[in-house]
């Protein structure tokens, strides 16, 4: 049994955004002008992006991996061959810690172990020369590594970030889960974007 908590959330994605979001809209703004020119609607506009954004990131997202940069630890029963990190693209490995055979917590050496498949669709943590021996408590083993695709909206891969301002011009034009006009699906919707990029458990 894993349990997979997130220990530092990534930066903001929301306001970089922002702006590409209302001209994707045909909503005139210059957020970057001075005094700002915007939308009066800019605060619900700036919403539907924040619940957009949290529903394509991270394991529990549409995508089940991670955009901007963010920390996560593993807590596992034990230390296995297949020892896989769950949410993709794994950067780096930032601890790997075990209660040893006394009940003490232990900092695994960085020697100890590679990170294999960094970046890729399903990183593997891999010992160097065995795994230690660990006591027999429940979340015996935790790892803490950063996942994500850089520190920047640039790092992002341009398809979940028009997928995102897709899934937002749906929410606002669209404003009832039910709509009685007729149904129809435009080509290269959102769900087509993300498909390339979605991790299936």
């Amino acid at each position: 049994m894993a349990t997979l908590t997130r220990v530092s959330p990534p930066g903001d994605l929301v306001e970089p955004m922002l702006q590409s979001v209302c001209d994707h809209l045909r909503r005139f703004a210059d957020l970057a002008a001075s005094p700002q020119i915007a939308p009066p609607d800019l605060a619900y506009i700036r919403e539907l992006t924040r619940v957009a954004v949290e529903a394509v990131d991270g394991p529990a997202g549409k995508l089940g991996r991670c955009l901007l940069t963010q920390t996560w630890k593993l807590v596992a029963d034990e230390f296995v061959d297949d020892f896989r990190l769950p949410v993709p693209p794994v950067r780096s490995i930032t601890a790997v810690r075990y209660i040893d055979q006394d009940g003490t917590w232990q900092t695994l050496a960085a020697d100890r172990y590679r990170l294999f498949g960094a970046g890729s669709w399903s990183a593997e943590l891999a010992p160097s020369e065995g795994w230690p021996t660990i006591g027999g408590s429940r979340g015996a083993v935790e790892v803490t590594f950063v996942a994500g695709y850089g520190d920047d909206i640039e790092d992002v891969p341009a398809p979940i970030l028009h997928g995102i301002r897709l899934l937002v011009a749906h929410w606002y034009l669209e404003r009832q889960p039910v709509t009685f006009s007729t149904p129809h699906e435009i080509p290269m919707t959102a769900s087509a974007l993300f498909a390339g990029y979605r991790i299936y458990r």
